[in-house]
């Protein structure tokens, strides 16, 4: 009785967390010159998605000079950010409650929260909730909904 309901439950969340289900299109992105603020959340030391971020914020600055970016990313990844110039600010994103308070202090109306996590955690979904961005890009922007716009959209690259 146990083994067919773990299958039934595999089956049936299997659906739901498929592996490929962030390639499904999701609304079109206004454009981020609309955002007073981006906030980059990359919760892993992972040099490649610190690479991929440096470009994506080398845009986002070019387009607009004088937008906020904070870089939610480890310690080890603050000098990378903040030499380049394209990020204002770096918090350690094993602080997630007082990277809420920092940015809920400062009056941003327009957020956009881009994450770099294939499947949200925990954090990044407090994150969400607490900030309350008008656009949250990741991913996965499929049927749990955390996101609600997908990076392999071409309204986003």
């Amino acid at each position: 009785m146990l083994s067919f309901l773990r299958n039934a439950a595999l089956r049936y969340f299997g659906k739901a967390i498929d592996r490929y289900y962030f390639r499904q299109r999701s609304p079109d992105l206004k454009g981020l010159e609309a955002f007073d603020l981006v906030v980059v959340w990359q919760p892993d030391g992972k040099l490649g998605d610190c690479l991929h971020i440096l470009d994506l914020l080398s845009s986002v600055r070019h387009s607009k000079p004088d937008r906020a970016i904070i870089v939610i990313c480890p310690l080890n990844l603050h000098e990378i950010y903040l030499n380049y110039g394209y990020s204002n600010v770096c918090l350690d994103s094993s602080r997630t409650l007082d990277t809420v308070r920092y940015i809920s202090s400062r009056s941003f109306e327009h957020i956009c929260l881009v994450s770099m996590e294939t499947f949200p955690s925990l954090q990044c979904v407090q994150l969400i909730n607490k900030l309350k961005p008008e656009a949250a890009v990741g991913f996965n922007a499929g049927p749990l909904s955390v996101f609600s716009h997908a990076m392999s959209d071409s309204a986003v690259n």
